[in-house]
Formats: C-alpha cells, sequence, structure tokens
C-alpha cells in the first residue's frame, strides 16, 4: 500500500530561543504518514476551505450551528 508523507505546522508550545510564542509556528520535526484515501481527503478539504484557513476549522464544519466553541475541531 503506497505511503505519502504530509509536512505540517504545529503551533502550540512553539517558542523561540528567548522563550517568546511564535505565533506562525514550525514545520513539525517528522511528516506524518498517510495512505492515499487520507491524502484524498485533504486535497478536498483543501478545496473546500479557503486559503490560509484550517483544514477542520469548526467555522467551515458546523453545519447545523451547534457547536459553542471556534477554532479547530
Amino acid at each position: 500500500m503506497p505511503r505519502h508523507l504530509i509536512r505540517s505546522h504545529h503551533y502550540k508550545n512553539v517558542r523561540d530561543s528567548d522563550g517568546h510564542h511564535i505565533s506562525a509556528g514550525e514545520e513539525r520535526a517528522v511528516p506524518w504518514v498517510a495512505i492515499t484515501p487520507v491524502v484524498n481527503a485533504i486535497r478536498v478539504l483543501e478545496r473546500i476551505v479557503p486559503k490560509g484557513e484550517l483544514l477542520l476549522s469548526s467555522t467551515h464544519h458546523d453545519v447545523i450551528g451547534q457547536r459553542k466553541h471556534h477554532g479547530a475541531l
């Protein structure tokens, strides 16, 4: 079964050398390994979610408007 490497960024606890939070995040040191159906699902999300937005944002996936929180699911 083919495997794909997914490079991504992480944001939580990303700090510079002075200990200040880096809001832009940084690329994860180790990429995710995924199978083809996962890559296809990510490609679909990339097409339906506006550029620069989180792929799993509650803003774009709360279709019935019942979630009280904002941000990523």
